[in-house]
């Protein structure tokens, strides 16, 4: 920044009333042509600050907008995805180059060969697995009920069946 040595009063009027109207610290330096330590020297000794409302409101709002774009994101991977697995059992192409010549062939399958079945499945899993990091899900509760609901009815199957293979059979001698 440029400065011209001597702050003036006209000068540091004019600072005081651009802070006042809401200028940043560097748009009133260039204004001025003051160094910005003299500008943050000038608003400490007035007992006045920097807005900034102002900033705080646009980092909030540029943050908003990228987890909106890593939402979208993951929205489009976790599709991908999806359609990379529909492709397991679809029709597929196989090609190649080949012969001295290098010529092209290429055969209709009813679906991919297991090679290229486990590639789609590796692809949708690495496209699930994006989606997951950029928006996991929101809540994740339950998980333990269900485990404790589920281990709970094991046990009373469990229960059951010893309970029917320790009832007499008809017939039986007992």
């Amino acid at each position: 920044m440029a400065t011209s040595g001597v702050v003036t009063d006209a000068k540091r009027k004019r600072v005081c009333q651009l802070i006042r109207d809401g200028k940043g610290r560097n748009e009133i330096a260039r204004e001025v042509g003051l160094a910005l330590a003299t500008i943050t020297g000038i608003a400490r000794d007035a007992g006045l600050s920097f807005d900034r409302s102002a900033t705080a409101a646009a980092t909030a709002a540029r943050q908003a907008d990228l987890a909106a774009m890593r939402y979208k994101t993951a929205i489009e991977l976790h599709e991908m995805g999806d359609k990379l697995l529909s492709q397991i059992f679809q029709p597929h192409t196989v090609w190649a180059f080949g012969g001295k010549d290098n010529t092209y062939a290429e055969k209709r399958h009813p679906e991919p060969p297991p090679a290229e079945k486990k590639s789609l499945v590796q692809a949708a899993a690495t496209a699930f697995d994006r989606s997951l990091k950029m928006a996991p899900p929101a809540d994740a509760t339950g998980v333990d009920e269900a485990r404790s609901m589920l281990g709970d009815l094991g046990k009373a199957i469990t229960e059951l069946s010893q309970a029917a293979d320790e009832e007499p059979v008809e017939g039986d001698e007992a």
